[in-house]
């Protein structure tokens, strides 16, 4: 067994989480399915 730390995968509690950086700009976590539906029609 080799244990390893990874800093690359950091998990992020959501509550500190203000905007996440998409291609059509910042967009705050709760507004994300939205976008999602959006570019999927």
């Amino acid at each position: 067994l080799v244990e390893f730390y990874n800093p690359a995968f950091d998990v992020t509690p959501a509550k500190l989480i203000t905007a996440i950086i998409t291609e059509k700009g910042a967009v705050a976590p709760s507004e994300l399915s939205q976008l999602t539906i959006k570019q999927s029609v």
